[in-house]
């Protein structure tokens, strides 16, 4: 499966466990353990904002990011820093201060452990918080081993990310024991297969979309940026009215 496997296909289930987790967020905040499938993919978005750091905020991104973090003020008098607007920010930074820690051993280490340990605290600024920028790093780090590696070596820092994600989500969420061991098996497998990307992108080249369901899948992979606004957006609309239906 890993060898076929293509990274439109990896995006697309990231995608679609994206959604249903954010059914379970909207709508059955108590069940925690169907949550168990978008935590182990999430690192799908955040590792390749890293990777993929010479692709810059667009207007799109802003704009969505805008229009959700509008409308949850809109509907709830809050303002909700949401994982678009996560994006932007580690995007606009990750490559600044990846040049500055790679200078020293010592404040690299300081400063992706800080990350770490700020992550729950600084995810009710904006979503994710500094983990995103962990994550990132491990990203930027793959994509660039030759300018890290007199610092850290690739396949060491991922292995760093993956328990710095698992302490954040366990923090956050506090899953139990056996939904924690779920997590810590599933999230190791999708590092494993963001750590040799390379090959799922070659993959891609070698397997363009040919029937129906594989160009779906396609779609569904390259259009996630307009599925999280659309679903995000209609989900806080009708949360809002149920809420608003129940008190009246």
């Amino acid at each position: 499966m890993y060898h076929n496997l293509t990274a439109y296909t990896l995006l697309a289930i990231t995608v679609v466990s994206m959604v249903a987790g954010h059914v379970f967020y909207y709508f059955y905040p108590d069940a925690l353990w169907l949550r168990i499938p978008d935590r182990i993919l999430v690192p799908t978005f955040l590792v390749l904002i890293g990777y993929n750091v010479g692709r810059k905020s667009d207007f799109l991104m802003w704009f969505g990011a805008i229009v959700v973090m509008g409308t949850h003020l809109l509907l709830y008098h809050d303002i909700w820093i949401n994982v678009l607007g996560t994006f932007i920010l580690v995007r606009a930074l990750i490559d600044p201060i990846m040049y500055l820690l790679l200078r020293s051993k010592f404040w690299f280490w300081f400063f992706s452990i800080l990350f770490v340990v700020l992550s729950p605290v600084a995810n009710h600024f904006f979503e994710y918080g500094t983990i995103a920028f962990t994550m990132a790093m491990a990203g930027w780090i793959n994509r660039n081993r030759d300018e890290a590696k007199h610092i850290v070596d690739p396949d060491h820092y991922f292995i760093f990310a993956t328990i710095g994600y698992i302490f954040f989500t366990q923090v956050v969420f506090h899953f139990s024991q056996l939904e924690l061991m779920i997590i810590i098996t599933g999230t190791a497998v999708t590092m494993i297969l963001l750590y040799d990307f390379r090959t799922l992108l070659m993959n891609s080249i070698r397997r363009r979309p040919r029937d129906l369901i594989e160009k779906t899948v396609s779609f569904i992979g390259r259009k996630s940026l307009e599925i999280y606004v659309i679903h995000v957006v209609l989900f806080e609309m009708i949360l809002y009215a149920a809420l608003h239906r129940s008190l009246g």
